[in-house]
């Protein structure tokens, strides 16, 4: 245990005595709490120094962003359920009404948004080369339209991928014309 090192030995009967003059001969008194009234003030300074940096750092100005954004955001949500729920007055029970709101208009488009279905059957035939869209129109919740197609069975390719849009791709039967595949088509909404 000592390692090389010289070691006193201290009998038993006179360690207490080595251990209490030890603990009153002590360079440095830890029991004591006195601390001289300038160092004190100093240390009030330092911390009252330390709150104002604190108080005017950048980082406040972040959080009071993030609160803001928080705030306008949980206003337009309920702005917006409050429409909801004016639009759609069964959902006023509905604790995700927002969310009930968007799913039936993704399955049921309102009539009028013919540029929803439009742009929805824009989007899938981009992917199929050589397919053209023409004389589209709208009526009443429906767009109809001609699809010129590379192949018969895009038609099948496109009704699936409307219907993700929540879309009914119908009435489309390939017919060839002049040697390209041609079909006229309604869309609706899926009941």
């Amino acid at each position: 245990i000592a390692d090389g090192r010289t070691v006193q030995w201290t009998e038993a009967d006179t360690a207490m005595d080595v251990i209490s003059y030890g603990a009153v001969s002590c360079p440095l008194n830890l029991l004591s709490s006195a601390v001289p009234k300038s160092r004190r003030a100093l240390g009030w300074k330092q911390i009252s120094g330390l709150a104002l940096v604190l108080a005017l750092s950048p980082a406040w100005v972040g959080l009071a962003h993030i609160a803001h954004d928080k705030w306008t955001g949980y206003t337009a949500n309920k702005e917006a359920k409050a429409k909801a729920v004016a639009f759609m007055p069964d959902l006023s029970q509905q604790k995700d009404a927002l969310n009930q709101a968007e799913q039936r208009f993704a399955a049921q488009p309102p009539l009028g948004s013919h540029a929803k279905t439009i742009a929805a059957l824009t989007t899938v035939i981009e992917t199929r080369a050589g397919t053209t869209l023409s004389e589209v129109t709208g009526t009443g919740g429906e767009v109809r339209g001609i699809l010129r197609l590379r192949a018969s069975e895009d038609a099948a390719v496109i009704r699936d991928a409307l219907v993700r849009y929540g879309l009914d791709f119908q009435n489309c039967a390939p017919t060839s014309e002049g040697g390209q595949t041609v079909c006229a088509f309604t869309i609706g909404a899926l009941q």
